[in-house]
């Protein structure tokens, strides 16, 4: 999530920071054609962002993610993938970056594509339940995806929220006050090939996606954030949390796509109290941030006909399925200096796991496994202290 999230301050008593307002549209609403254009504009510190997770049906974790920043004097597009099979132990993790003089869209601004060829990135519209085609190709690892969006997108009420300013969706285009704009979709299939290592793997299974805007400069979203999701035949979910310095909570919300068993009908949720408590933490000696060796996750809602749902894990992160990132060392060299200046210690651990998910409608409970992935970004904070509750 690097190059999509504001990044945390070296210096908490120089940097500006924003309060968010708080959102009172907390309901799904399925997005629209404009939600999948992208805003490909701001003043120098915004970025843009799609991050695609796909759970394999071969047991095997993709992340794709393609991302637009303008941090320094000129634009850049910022692909990220990492490909991490279990059985295997097949592990390739790479942040490409080109220029974006390179990155040329459609008249609508939905599709673009690079002009050396690396990538294609092409939406196809069906309502709020459309699919992405991507061609990516570099010498080390080629990706051809169909994500398809089959339980639709969906954001929390306009999917802003506003940092400063009036808290007013006009004032975004009179003002340009700092805000951050999300959409989610929790449930998806995918199919294609990815080819890695001289071979040529099925990339069939399911997903879950999310689009994000800031036009922020670093250090104003947040200093630390944490991102869970979860897919299993009947449950797909997507969580994101951010904190700024003294555990103050700037975004903190939930949704999930799920199939009641007892009727077979469909529900998409959202959870604006999300929860993720660490049970039990070590210390990375090389960084100082708290790592969570066991974390409890756990969601309420209602549906749009007043069932009460809740949806809860517990995780054990495996320390053989963590990837450590620097982010500094992933980034252009203009854009690491200039975020040099602001950030003390930028780093990424992302976790690939197996899970069992609670799902408790109306009192009743049922139990799946399934695949998770679990994100934590940490940009100045050392993170959560342990939690007894």
């Amino acid at each position: 999530m690097f190059s999509i999230l504001g990044l945390g301050s070296k210096d908490e008593n120089k940097s500006q920071i924003f309060t968010p307002h708080t959102r009172n549209q907390l309901t799904a609403q399925p997005n629209t054609p404009s939600d999948f254009q992208w805003i490909n504009k701001g003043s120098n510190g915004f970025t843009e962002g799609q991050s695609f997770y796909c759970f394999l049906d071969n047991g095997a974790y993709i992340m794709f993610q393609p991302g637009l920043s303008l941090v320094g004097i000129s634009q850049v597009c910022q692909i990220t993938i990492r490909y991490f099979c279990p059985k295997t132990n097949q592990d390739f993790f790479k942040s490409y970056s080109y220029s974006g003089s390179d990155v040329k869209f459609d008249p609508t601004n939905t599709n673009f594509w690079l002009t050396n060829g690396k990538l294609n990135y092409t939406y196809t519209a069906n309502g709020a339940a459309g699919k992405y085609d991507i061609l990516f190709c570099e010498s080390e690892i080629q990706l051809q995806l169909e994500f398809k969006l089959t339980e639709g997108a969906f954001k929390f009420g306009d999917g802003i929220t506003m940092y400063g300013g009036s808290g007013k969706l006009e004032d975004i285009e009179k003002k340009q006050p700092p805000y951050i704009k999300y959409w989610y979709c929790p449930k998806a299939t995918t199919s294609g090939t990815l080819n890695y290592n001289g071979e040529s793997i099925n990339i069939s299974g399911s997903g879950s996606c999310f689009n994000t805007y800031q036009n922020m400069m670093p250090g104003s979203a947040g200093d630390n954030w944490q991102l869970a999701l979860v897919s299993t035949p009947r449950i797909g979910l997507i969580m994101l949390q951010g904190h700024l310095y003294h555990s103050k909570t700037v975004l903190n919300e939930a949704m999930f796509t799920f199939v009641d068993p007892s009727s077979s009908q469909k529900y998409t949720v959202t959870c604006p109290t999300a929860s993720c408590k660490y049970r039990e933490i070590y210390v990375d000696q090389d960084t100082n941030y708290h790592i969570p060796t066991k974390a409890a996750l756990s969601w309420e809602g209602t549906t749009p006909d007043g069932k009460n749902v809740k949806l809860s894990f517990t995780i054990v992160t495996d320390q053989k399925t963590m990837k450590r990132v620097h982010i500094l060392a992933s980034l252009p060299w203009v854009a690491r200096k200039v975020i040099e200046a602001v950030i003390a210690n930028p780093y990424i651990y992302q976790f690939c796991q197996d899970v069992t998910v609670e799902l408790t409608i109306d009192g009743n409970t049922i139990k799946e496994d399934g695949k998770a992935f679990f994100e934590l970004s940490y940009f100045k904070s050392k993170g959560m202290e342990v939690s007894t509750d």
